[in-house]
């Protein structure tokens, strides 16, 4: 055969094999693990304890047992890497927490000092130990760190470098165990309460309540068969999104533990490798979330027992507070949110566009804040699984038309049913109705007459009569008269005062007077009737 068909040989063999390993990776990369399965990670490059991880960065963080070198692991590049050298042997084993940049570790053996390991510097230095005994149990909660051996219970402030001694842990009194907690357990913070196991293989449980400085037991770690018939050993985590307790052992045995604290119960899982005091991390990275637990003395596995990413079930529902508003009018949209669960919804967020023709007067949100004008934000903040808050736009009708505020929610929870977290509202915005014209009525003018009657004394002889309305002369008659019919056409509403007077040949003065009510039917005038001419005082 040729050089050259042996190279093409070679290449053809070549291109099959890589399409064989890439449709081998593919099949891998497609079948992630699910919750409550294993992932085998890369082997920790020696045996490890002490481990704990950051929990911004999602580094995990590692002592090796029974030596003084520390390492790193990066589950994005699934690769350990050495750290600088640790100033004190870690010996038989110890645990490990997390505190403003800083790794804390405590040696079971070790009741003087000690490790503290600067990230940022990659440094290592010591500082006396708060407890003053060597233990393994060791967790963070606030700005201080826990440490608890026997019944001896103490929180420590680095920054302050103040101790205060706690109230004593449980005596536990389990079979071939001593009192209170062993140097091989585990602590773990949660919701203002610190969860602890008494380790060494024993079944003491107990939880911790910070606020109260108060301890109570819970239910005792099942035993399984080990090197015997025991509990779980050192090393411990927690997944705050399910509210679970890890621990794993017994010595030389293969079960992980599990602890629902919802239900104050506990189960198990069969690891793939049998473990020793070693240590659990808990990483909250989406994709790479899980419990993270080396094999610890009894070899160098590592792996990730694959937990459930949080879910929180977000929607939105909108009203008005009008559903038809004139031009100028002010009006409400509110916009209910709730999240059914079941978990927290995280740093929820709620986006909303108002319509052009209205303007924003004021936001407003029953947590968090909100900022715009034309297109508003609120800052909600978290919602437990359950919990609701509720966005006020108060605003105004500018433009006729129908408005329509649309609401949308989300948050960095994933949400497993985004159909429900928009929603809108719409009111109708009117021209307003003009006012009823209200025209001034017309002026009255009358068009009334009246026929008068009149006498006088008998033998008064007048030689005329005068009528005068309103003191202008309207008619004279001859003094033989005793009736005249009087006209008021064309004069406005009102009163009038019409006088009927005489003289005789002697010069003496006889009158009347009746005064008549001009277009004002509310005040009927009294019926025509004979008025009598008075003799007038000289």
């Amino acid at each position: 055969m040729s050089d050259r068909a042996s190279k093409l040989g070679l290449l053809i063999t070549l291109c099959a094999f890589s399409l064989l390993l890439g449709g081998s990776l593919a099949a891998r990369a497609s079948a992630a693990p699910a919750p409550g399965e294993v992932e085998t990670l890369a082997a920790s490059p020696v045996r490890l304890t002490g481990v704990t991880i950051g929990p911004r960065t999602n580094l995990i963080y590692a002592l090796e047992n029974g030596g003084t070198k520390s390492f790193r692991y990066d589950a994005s590049t699934n690769a350990w890497s050495e750290l600088a050298e640790a100033p004190l042997n870690i010996g038989n084993n110890g645990g490990a927490t997390y505190l403003n940049g800083k790794i804390y570790a405590s040696a079971t053996h070790n009741s003087e000092a000690i490790e503290v390991y600067d990230i940022a510097a990659d440094s290592w230095s010591t500082i006396p130990n708060p407890l003053g005994e060597g233990t393994a149990d060791i967790t963070q909660a606030g700005e201080e760190i826990y440490m608890v051996h026997a019944t001896n219970f103490v929180k420590y402030n680095p920054a302050t470098e103040v101790k205060t001694t706690l109230a004593n842990a449980p005596a536990f009194k389990g079979k071939n165990c001593e009192e209170g907690f062993e140097e091989w357990g585990g602590l773990q913070p949660y919701k203002g309460k610190i969860y602890g196991h008494q380790g060494n293989g024993c079944k003491g449980f107990a939880v911790y309540d910070i606020a109260g400085d108060s301890w109570s037991e819970l239910p005792e770690v099942p035993l399984v068969e080990g090197e015997g018939e025991e509990g779980p050993v050192a090393g411990s985590a927690l997944d705050p999104v399910t509210g679970t307790y890890f621990a794993y052992g017994p010595y030389g045995g293969h079960t992980l533990f599990k602890y629902d604290i919802a239900t104050s119960s506990w189960s198990t899982f069969a690891l793939p490798f049998d473990v020793d005091d070693g240590g659990l991390a808990y990483m909250a990275e989406a994709g790479r979330r899980g419990i993270y637990a080396v094999q610890g003395e009894e070899g160098t596995g590592f792996i990730r027992y694959v937990t459930r990413e949080p879910a929180a079930d977000l929607s939105v529902s909108e009203t008005t507070s009008a559903s038809s508003t004139p031009i100028g009018g002010e009006f409400t949209y509110t916009a209910q949110i709730t999240n059914a669960g079941p978990d927290e919804a995280v740093n929820v967020t709620a986006s909303i566009a108002l319509p052009t023709n209205v303007s924003l007067i004021a936001a407003t949100s029953s947590q968090g804040s909100c900022s715009g004008t034309t297109s508003v934000t609120c800052a909600v903040g978290s919602l437990a699984s359950g919990a609701g808050a509720t966005v006020t736009l108060r605003v105004k009708a500018n433009a006729a038309g129908v408005g329509t505020l649309s609401t949308s929610v989300s948050s960095e929870t994933q949400d497993p049913s985004a159909a429900n977290n928009s929603a809108a509202a719409t009111a109708t915005i009117v021209v307003p109705a003009a006012a009823p014209s209200v025209l001034a009525p017309a002026p009255c003018v009358s068009t009334r007459s009246e026929l008068i009657h009149w006498r006088s004394a008998k033998h008064v002889a007048l030689k005329g009569i005068a009528i005068t309305i309103n003191g202008k002369l309207y008619a004279r008659l001859s003094g033989h008269a005793r009736s005249a019919k009087v006209s008021f056409q064309g004069r406005p509403a009102g009163k009038v005062a019409v006088k009927i007077s005489g003289s005789t040949r002697g010069g003496k003065t006889y009158s009347t007077a009746r005064i008549f009510h001009l277009c004002q039917t509310q005040r009927a005038d009294a019926a025509p009737a004979s008025l009598y001419l008075k003799r007038m005082a000289a």
